[in-house]
């Protein structure tokens, strides 16, 4: 790897860490998590140049970054949430108020909250603000959350029993909707950004061989998507391509490593091959949250590729889609 390959990979890491300090303060009343000099801080780097080398990295300014994410979580708190008003979201996302949120709303989606809670259909709505956004997800407590005992649910010592081994009879079949408290996992990761699915094979293949070189010792393979591809567009949609740690890891540069929380999770999982839409099951596992009575927690969805019963040399998966989920 030459010296230009190296530099760039550790600016990468660096604005990848950046990248996460804006996600963990997103949600903030304030906006002091999201000041320039915070979020530099949070690359090592100098305000000065940071902000330069972010726009490469990202292809667009800190403060662009910052509100495209915030208004594209308010078009999700719309869209799902038909009974989230604009004050509450505002307050909730740091707005200075409800008319400075409607007024960046309409300017980023040339439509009003209104027309957003107006819709029934996700693809309608991957239409409109495809065709007419113009630069081309409420606090969870205001929400009231059903029963979910008739839901089955197992703790994440059960998941390994309760379910059984894939074979090829289920090939393709995905498995029903079942809630697991799973702990906390360790992963070693690159950022991605981009279409979902562009550029993962090589990324992955990559940070395998640098875990292997390092004797980094690593399990499952799992694939973090941050954002709403119905709502985000696909050149900004963002993938962290992770190999799940099983010990300590004192030098992952230039990768970075990040936590997911111990949480209540739904999980869908099947034994899939290369024919098989993944994309499909998002919409699928969130369809049976929602009927079901349940509220996905404001954590991004994310698979998990079990290697004991998979078989890539011949192109067999066996596949978890996660999504944490709040609960009473």
């Amino acid at each position: 790897m030459s010296t230009d390959q190296r530099s760039l990979l550790q600016y990468h890491r660096r604005i990848t860490s950046a990248m996460d300090h804006i996600q963990t303060h997103i949600n903030n009343a304030t906006d002091e998590g999201l000041q320039l000099d915070a979020v530099a801080n949070a690359a090592c780097m100098s305000p000065f140049h940071f902000h330069k080398v972010f726009k490469v990295v990202v292809g667009e300014t800190v403060a662009d970054y910052t509100r495209r994410l915030k208004l594209e979580r308010a078009a999700g708190l719309f869209f799902y949430f038909k009974q989230a008003s604009v004050t509450d979201v505002a307050i909730a996302l740091g707005f200075s108020s409800s008319q400075n949120l409607a007024k960046s709303f309409k300017n980023e989606f040339a439509m009003t909250p209104s027309d957003i809670k107006a819709l029934a259909d996700v693809d309608h709505l991957m239409h409109l603000i495809q065709h007419h956004r113009k630069n081309g997800n409420a606090t969870t407590e205001q929400f009231s959350y059903s029963d979910t005992s008739h839901v089955t649910r197992w703790k994440s010592m059960s998941m390994k029993s309760a379910m059984s081994t894939c074979n090829q009879d289920t090939l393709n079949k995905l498995g029903p909707l079942q809630l697991f408290d799973l702990p906390a996992r360790q992963v070693i990761y690159h950022r991605l950004i981009g279409p979902y699915g562009d550029g993962l094979q090589a990324a992955s293949a990559d940070l395998q061989a640098f875990c292997a070189r390092n004797g980094i010792a690593v399990g499952n393979p799992v694939v973090i998507n941050w954002d709403n591809p119905k709502i985000t567009e696909p050149a900004q949609c963002r993938t962290d391509v992770c190999l799940t740690l099983m010990g300590d890891c004192k030098t992952p540069s230039p990768y970075n490593i990040q936590t997911i929380v111990p949480q209540t999770h739904a999980i869908m999982r099947g034994l899939f091959d290369f024919s098989f839409d993944f994309g499909s099951v998002w919409q699928q596992l969130f369809d049976s949250l929602f009927s079901q009575g349940m509220t996905p927690a404001d954590k991004p969805c994310y698979k998990v590729m079990h290697l004991k019963n998979s078989d890539p040399a011949k192109g067999i998966f066996d596949v978890s889609f996660c999504q944490a989920v709040e609960t009473v």
